[in-house]
C-alpha cells in the first residue's frame, strides 16, 4: 500500500511568480478547514538565516515548515540531502504543501504562472491539477486542449484552489488508506469519513486492511473486521509508551505462555 500522505507541489517558472503567496493562502484555508499541514520549501538558492518566506507559511498556521536545500536544511517546529522524499517523511503530516522541487515526480502539481508561454511550460506535468495566474491570461487560452479536469483558477480564487486540493487529498486517502467497501466496521460511516479524519490528524485505521492472526495452541482462531481493530487499538496504543519501538511499525509480535 502507497503512503497515504497527500502532497501538492507548487511549482512556477522562475522567482517572483508568487508561489509563497499561493502556497500561503492554500496552507491557511486548509487549516481553517480543520486539516493538518505541514510544508515544505525547496530553498534552490541556499538558505538565508532570516528565512522570511518560510515564517509566512508559520503565520498561515502550518504546524511544521522544512526548508530544504542542498547540504542542508532547517526544520521549523510551532549530512541532510536534498532529496524530497526525506523531507515529506521529516514533515510527518497528511497534507504537504511543497514550494518548489520543479524536477519532483511526486504529488499533485499547481503551477503559478505569469503569462501564455508559462502556461504552455508547465502543462507537461502528467498530475497538473491547477494553474493559478492572472485572469486576462487565461483569457486568451483554449482549456479543452489541455489535460482534462485541470482548473484554471484566478489567483485571489484561494477557496477554489482549496476545495479542489482537499478533492484530490480525499481521493488519494481513501485509495492508499482503506479498503473501499464502506462497511463502517472503522467506526466511520464511509471510507470517506475515515479519510477525512486522517487529514484532520487523527489516528485512524481501516480494519479491512489489517491482518490481524491469532493462534491458541497453535489453532488459527477466525476473527471478525471489529475484534482485529479492537486488538490493533490496545497493542498499538499500550507500545507507543515504551521506548526502542518505531514510531511508524508495520509488524507487531507478541506471544503469551500461560505455566
Amino acid at each position: 500500500m502507497s503512503s497515504p500522505i497527500y502532497v501538492v507541489r507548487i511549482v512556477a517558472l522562475g522567482r517572483g511568480a508568487g508561489k509563497t503567496l499561493v502556497g500561503e493562502a492554500l496552507v491557511r484555508c486548509l487549516m481553517a478547514r480543520g486539516f493538518s499541514v505541514g510544508v515544505v520549501k525547496h530553498a534552490s538558492h541556499g538558505i538565508a538565516l532570516e528565512e522570511k518566506d518560510s515564517k509566512r507559511y508559520l503565520e498561515a498556521g502550518a504546524e511544521i515548515v522544512l526548508v530544504s536545500t542542498k547540504g542542508l536544511s532547517l526544520l521549523y517546529r510551532r549530512g541532510w540531502i536534498d532529496d524530497l522524499d526525506k523531507a515529506i517523511m521529516a514533515v510527518g503530516r497528511p497534507i504537504v504543501v511543497v514550494e518548489g522541487f520543479k524536477e519532483g515526480k511526486v504529488g499533485d502539481v499547481v503551477a503559478v504562472v505569469r503569462s501564455l508561454d508559462e502556461i504552455e511550460r508547465l502543462a507537461m506535468y502528467e498530475n497538473l491539477v491547477a494553474v493559478v495566474g492572472p485572469r486576462e491570461v487565461f483569457e486568451k487560452i483554449d482549456a479543452s486542449s489541455y489535460k482534462a479536469g485541470t482548473k484554471f483558477l484566478n489567483i485571489e480564487d484561494v477557496d477554489e484552489l482549496c476545495r479542489v486540493i482537499i478533492e484530490r487529498a480525499l481521493e488519494r486517502t481513501v485509495s492508499c488508506l482503506t479498503a473501499g467497501m464502506n462497511c463502517g466496521m472503522c467506526g466511520y460511516s464511509t471510507c470517506r469519513a475515515l479519510a477525512e479524519a486522517y487529514l484532520r490528524g487523527l489516528d485512524v485505521f481501516c480494519p479491512r486492511t489489517i491482518d490481524v492472526t491469532l493462534r491458541v495452541d497453535g489453532r488459527v482462531v477466525i476473527l471478525n473486521p471489529f475484534v482485529k481493530r479492537l486488538l490493533t487499538s490496545l497493542l498499538s496504543g499500550t507500545i507507543r509508551s515504551l521506548k526502542g519501538v518505531p514510531e511508524k511499525w508495520r509488524e507487531l509480535s507478541l506471544e503469551i505462555r500461560l505455566q
